[in-house]
């Protein structure tokens, strides 16, 4: 793994361990924007891992890329099946998530 790639991991998980929350996570699938998040994703150089150096990216490969567009996958496989299947049912029985996304 690249330097670059490290990095980018080490931003992403931190980023989405300290932010991704259950309530964050169940306001997004009901459509709402999570405002606060991608603030924190810009600031932190998230969305610029392909822009070249010269350009003020971070002049990364598909690869390094990779690794910030996993991220947000791997935060919502924080809800267990069982949990996927008490929402669909409406059951106000849903266990807590102990799962922390990483890259």
């Amino acid at each position: 793994m690249n330097e670059l790639r490290t990095i980018l991991g080490d931003v992403v998980t931190r980023l989405f361990t300290e932010r991704v929350t259950k309530d964050l996570l169940e306001s997004a699938e009901t459509g709402a924007w999570p405002d606060a998040l991608w603030q924190a994703v810009e600031e932190n150089g998230l969305t610029w891992p392909l822009v070249p150096e010269s350009k003020g990216g971070a002049g990364g490969t598909w690869a390094d890329a990779f690794v910030v567009a996993r991220a947000p996958r791997a935060a919502t496989r924080c809800r267990s099946r069982s949990s996927r299947r008490s929402w669909a049912r409406g059951s106000s029985r849903r266990r807590a998530s102990t799962c922390r996304p990483g890259p």
